[in-house]
């Protein structure tokens, strides 16, 4: 990609997450960098026809055909564009665009952007995922509700701050701990039977039970 580099420009469009309406423009390397931040209409530009057609795509004097680039300087010589998905839904394209006509795509940038473009699909979805986790994260350290989590060894995980209130240790006094340890004795017969149900995949069921305090009371 370096030898046109110096003169072209290369970036991401991803569709935007209000139904996909338009395409912004959230990285870019070359003479274009300026536009970061910028996009494209979904329905009418030269993104949303590689995502329609699903292939790598070629295009020249994009102006021509989409409008809306006509302001953009400089102009687009020639456009080299690739779709990439994730889990079978179209997210953005991974482009690069010659200003002039010092150099023309070949078949090794075509391979080129396609392997970014598998990058580009993995890394959107591990960046998806953490923004999911960090959403869930939040939503059980604001429950009112006491939540806690533990593995199948029965050393607890997690510890939210309605448990702290409820059960009196903090999360760092309980986290690694056993879970006996809101358990009074009388009722410790109960968890080996969870635990065991559990590691059989099967669904344990609310039910009512006791727990102790960090104070010994229930």
């Amino acid at each position: 990609m370096e030898c046109w580099a110096c003169s072209g420009s290369a970036g991401i469009s991803l569709l935007t997450r209000d139904g996909g309406s338009r395409f912004y423009w959230p990285a870019i390397a070359g003479v274009w960098k300026p536009h970061i931040g910028g996009g494209t209409p979904r329905d009418f530009g030269p993104c949303g026809d590689v995502l329609d057609s699903n292939k790598t795509l070629m295009f020249k004097h994009v102006e021509r055909r989409y409008t809306h680039f006509e302001p953009v300087k400089p102009r687009v010589e020639e456009a080299l564009l690739v779709p990439f998905y994730v889990q079978a839904k179209a997210v953005g394209t991974v482009w690069a665009v010659a200003h002039d006509d010092r150099h023309q795509f070949d078949a090794e940038d075509k391979r080129q952007l396609e392997t970014l473009a598998r990058f580009a699909s993995a890394a959107y979805q591990t960046a998806t995922s953490l923004d999911i986790s960090k959403q869930l994260a939040s939503i059980v350290e604001s429950s009112d509700d006491a939540i806690i989590s533990k593995n199948l060894d029965g050393v607890i995980t997690s510890w939210n701050k309605s448990a702290e209130r409820l059960f009196g240790h903090t999360a760092e006094e309980a986290v690694g701990k056993n879970i006996t340890l809101i358990i009074p004795p009388d009722r410790r017969d109960e968890e080996p039977a969870i635990l065991e149900r559990l590691r059989r995949g099967e669904r344990v069921d609310h039910f009512e039970t006791v727990r102790t305090r960090k104070d010994g009371n229930c």
